[in-house]
């Protein structure tokens, strides 16, 4: 008997795609995803950027201590202490060109700013001349440069500028990695200075005759490179004195007169970095100039103290610590920074500011200089 077997016929599933509502569902709960991962990613590459500012600080508060132990725990200075010496006519008050001219052409040439070597021996730097300097010396005159030399100039051209700026000039950058454009110096949200900067980071040949220069991203405390008595001193509610109503105006104190080393800051960010505004550059100012870390309520800069702690500290915190201590009668009413210097009572560049409720000048104009807070503790 034959048998027949007969495989079966089974009609092939045709693939179903998907609807325009099922597309759409999809579409939507991708973009909800990528509106909650985009902030968070943003978040973290922020809190990245924030924290190798950190790390660059740390860097600079070891180098510091370094110089410290070094110069008799001396903060940083750069020029000599014989700049006090002043010519007769000063009783009115003198400049710091008066004081550099009196000491280059009467004591000793003053030690020079070097910035950095360039490949084919030149050295870049400020440079001051006078008659006690040699004769093949360069013939910049006190005063052009004297301002770099000091704290901070208080009037004239190069108001507001100073060796507060510099960090990274020779004989501070050799307690780093003795280079002036190193990572290390710049923050890495300073977009402005990076642009001029990271084209020399790694090259030996730091100046091939570029002429603009870019400078740290960090700034020291002028105020506490200052001797406390032009400050406003180290008792009550002292007012600003200029150089020659104190001999011992250059002679930059020691970093163990920090009475309140965790209140007061050591270096910080020169600029507004957190929370800045759209626009990059200060319209208030010329060139290619970014915003100061002041000039904004919302700006929260990075910040070293004297203890050594790093932390931001917003210019709000700063703001409202001033006015407790205004207020506060066991700090005899004093503010925390300086109203009554050069710059007036709207403080360092204040009128430049972004918006019209920020008035700070912690760091800068901090009353008492080194002696003095820029934050008050948690009693106040």
């Amino acid at each position: 008997m034959n048998s027949m077997s007969s495989a079966s016929h089974r009609t092939p599933m045709r693939s179903r795609g998907f609807t325009l509502v099922e597309l759409l569902v999809v579409i939507a709960i991708i973009g909800i995803l990528i509106g909650i991962l985009l902030p968070a990613l943003g978040k973290a590459r922020d809190t990245a950027l924030v924290n190798q500012s950190k790390s660059n600080l740390r860097n600079l508060v070891a180098a510091n201590t370094s110089y410290w132990a070094d110069f008799r725990d001396r903060q940083p200075t750069f020029v000599n202490d014989g700049w006090g010496s002043l010519p007769p006519g000063c009783e009115d008050g003198c400049t710091p060109q008066a004081g550099c001219s009196n000491y280059a052409n009467e004591y000793s040439c003053p030690s020079q700013m070097i910035l950095g070597y360039a490949t084919n021996g030149g050295l870049w730097g400020y440079w001051v001349n006078g008659s006690k300097c040699p004769n093949n010396f360069p013939t910049t005159s006190c005063s052009v440069n004297a301002c770099v030399y000091v704290p901070m100039c208080f009037s004239g051209a190069d108001r507001g500028f100073g060796a507060f700026r510099l960090p990274n000039i020779q004989s501070f950058a050799s307690y780093m990695n003795g280079k002036y454009y190193s990572e290390a110096y710049f923050a890495p949200k300073d977009v402005l200075n990076l642009e001029v900067a990271e084209p020399f980071f790694g090259l030996a040949d730091e100046f091939p005759g570029v002429g603009t220069i870019a400078f740290s991203s960090y700034c020291w405390s002028p105020a506490a490179m200052w001797n406390p008595g032009v400050m406003g001193g180290v008792k009550g509610c002292g007012e600003f004195r200029s150089i020659s109503q104190v001999p011992t105006a250059f002679r930059s104190p020691t970093a163990s007169q920090a009475k309140y080393a965790s209140l007061k800051t050591m270096m910080i960010e020169h600029g507004w970095f957190q929370n800045p505004p759209p626009q990059l550059t200060n319209p208030n100012f010329t060139g290619n100039t970014g915003w100061n870390f002041n000039q904004g309520r919302n700006s929260s800069p990075v910040c070293a103290m004297f203890d050594g702690s790093i932390r931001l500290i917003g210019a709000w915190e700063a703001m409202d610590a001033d006015s407790r201590a205004d207020s506060d009668t066991t700090g005899q009413g004093c503010g925390l920074w300086l109203r009554d210097t050069p710059f007036g009572d709207e403080g360092y560049y204040g009128a430049q500011a972004y918006d019209t409720i920020v008035e700070t000048s912690f760091h800068i104009l901090t009353r008492g200089g080194i002696a003095g807070r820029d934050i008050v503790g948690t009693g106040g």
